[in-house]
């Protein structure tokens, strides 16, 4: 896995992560922004798959640079928002949604194949198995948007 994370400007203007503040008072939907923002783009999201984390909520305060409590609150927000899953039990995370499809950039055989060696190294779970999901729409934006149709 690499240690960077594609972000694109279609982060500015994504609905969903608009949504997390309700206003220019909501200092809670801020940190949200910015918690969501550190488990995307933390070495410990980039470590497995792109868009999966594994950990407890400390793991996840830790890798966003905040406080457990705070990390309590904003990831109640996410899940309401219905942009993460989290299997408690087993402690794997998903980004249900992404902004853009950036992560495949650069995706091949190879890269491929090694996702699926991280994906069988996750707990089995349904937020791991519903991953796919994202994975296969990452992969079909980043073909489609070079004309490229998977088939």
């Amino acid at each position: 896995m690499t240690a960077w994370t594609p972000i694109t400007t279609d982060l500015w203007t994504w609905e969903p992560w608009l949504k997390l503040e309700h206003d220019s008072t909501d200092v809670v939907g801020r940190c949200t922004r910015l918690f969501w923002l550190g488990l995307y783009t933390s070495y410990e999201a980039k470590r497995i798959l792109p868009g999966l984390f594994t950990g407890t909520i400390s793991t996840m305060a830790e890798a966003a640079r905040m406080g457990a409590d705070d990390s309590v609150r904003y990831l109640d927000r996410l899940l309401e928002h219905e942009l993460v899953e989290y299997d408690r039990d087993v402690r794997v995370l998903r980004l249900t949604k992404l902004p853009s499809f950036a992560d495949a950039v650069g995706c091949n055989g190879k890269v491929i194949r090694g996702w699926w060696t991280q994906f069988k190294k996750i707990p089995n779970c349904a937020v791991r198995d519903a991953h796919v999901a994202t994975l296969s729409w990452m992969l079909e934006g980043w073909a489609n948007d070079r004309g490229k149709p998977l088939t």
